[in-house]
């Protein structure tokens, strides 16, 4: 499916893509919100998912990595404000979409730097696919079940998500934005982002 048409099950059809709906990938956090936030330009996968100049949406998956990453972040954020939950519900959701972006590459991860394998670029036998242009998706974002289906099953969208879901999420995506200049700059310094990026880097190594 895509953005400019809301419906469209019927027709979509995708052999190499994760799924129809403006091309969604599934992502847990806080590897999801490091996308959409301009920190983590790569994403790891076993197979080739994506190739270059595919606009891709970056979809908060229902869980977390790992309980130990959601702690990291939690703390963090209980050092700016006497509300965390409310913080990593803002910075860090689940189950919803937050970020758009453009494909650049998609390559093996042994042929990348080991800057570039920051965030989980640890198997060499994965490939990296390279996100350029993150925008992220603002308030309301409208909350995704099961969207994701490799190989996609052109009926699946239809027993979790309603139409008026996937209409939802046409227009939160045309809304979407880059954070750049001033805004940005107050967002990472608010909760000191880049030490948390940090952080959650150093947990991975």
């Amino acid at each position: 499916m895509r953005v400019n048409k809301a419906v469209e099950t019927s027709e979509a059809k995708h052999t190499m893509h994760p799924c129809p709906i403006c091309d969604v990938i599934t992502i847990r956090q806080p590897w999801a919100s490091l996308i959409a936030l301009g920190f983590k330009q790569y994403e790891f996968r076993s197979k080739r998912l994506a190739e270059s100049g595919q606009a891709m949406t970056i979809h908060a998956g229902s869980k977390w990595y790992s309980p130990e990453m959601q702690a990291i972040v939690r703390n963090h954020f209980e050092q700016f404000t006497s509300s965390p939950e409310q913080a990593m519900l803002a910075l860090f959701p689940l189950s919803v979409p937050v970020a758009q972006v453009t494909i650049a590459s998609c390559v093996s991860v042994g042929e990348l730097s080991q800057e570039d394998r920051k965030y989980g670029g640890i198997n060499t036998d994965d490939f990296g696919i390279k996100m350029t242009d993150a925008r992220i998706v603002t308030q309301p974002k409208p909350a995704l079940r099961g969207v994701v289906r490799i190989p996609w099953k052109s009926n699946a969208v239809d027993a979790h998500n309603s139409t008026q879901t996937l209409i939802a999420l046409v227009s939160a995506l045309s809304r979407a934005r880059r954070l750049e200049g001033a805004e940005k700059n107050e967002v990472y310094r608010a909760f000191k982002l880049p030490a948390l990026a940090d952080k959650i880097e150093a947990a991975i190594q």
